[in-house]
C-alpha cells in the first residue's frame, strides 16, 4: 500500500505541473488543440514546480499546505481519489516526514509542449531510508509522463 500511494502521490504532483501550465495558457489556444510554444520562463516555472514536489511531502513542515498549494483549483488526485485543498494536504500528512527527512528525489525533467499545456517526464526515486536497526531500501523508481 505505501508504494502505490506513494506511486499515486509522485504522478499527482507531476498532474499539477501540467495542469498549471494548461491553465497559463490562453483559452482559445487550449480548446483549438493547437500546440503553444513554451517559452523560457515556462521551462523554469515548471521545473521549480516539480522541484518543489519533494519538499512539500518530505519537509511537510506546514502541515500539507506546501503540497496542496502546489495543485491548481479543482485538481482530483487519482489515488486514493482526493479533491480540494485540505484533503490534498492532509494527503501529504499521510507520509513520513520532518525538517530533516528526505525520501523524494525527481530527476531529469524532459518538458515538452502539448496542446493547451505541455507533458512532463521526469524520473522518480523513492528511498527508505533505514532507521533503527530496520533496513533501508528503495521503495518506488522509474519514469513518470503527465499531459494535459
Amino acid at each position: 500500500m505505501p508504494k502505490i500511494l506513494t506511486a499515486a502521490l509522485m504522478t499527482a504532483g507531476v498532474l499539477a505541473v501540467a495542469g498549471l501550465q494548461a491553465q497559463q495558457k490562453p483559452a482559445s489556444a487550449a480548446s483549438s488543440g493547437k500546440v503553444m510554444l513554451l517559452t523560457p520562463q515556462d521551462y523554469i516555472d515548471i521545473q521549480q514546480l516539480v522541484s518543489s514536489y519533494p519538499y512539500g511531502l518530505d519537509e511537510n513542515t506546514d502541515n500539507g499546505e506546501s503540497y496542496a498549494n502546489l495543485f491548481a483549483p479543482g485538481a482530483v488526485f487519482a489515488r486514493p481519489k482526493t479533491e480540494g485543498h485540505d484533503n490534498l494536504a492532509a494527503l501529504a500528512n499521510t507520509q513520513p516526514h520532518g525538517t530533516h527527512y528526505t525520501r523524494h528525489f525527481i530527476t531529469n525533467h524532459v518538458i515538452e509542449p502539448a496542446p493547451g499545456g505541455a507533458i512532463g517526464k521526469e524520473y522518480a526515486v523513492i528511498i527508505d531510508i533505514g532507521e533503527n536497526g530496520n533496513p533501508g531500501g528503495i521503495a518506488l523508481g522509474g519514469p513518470t509522463t503527465t499531459s494535459t
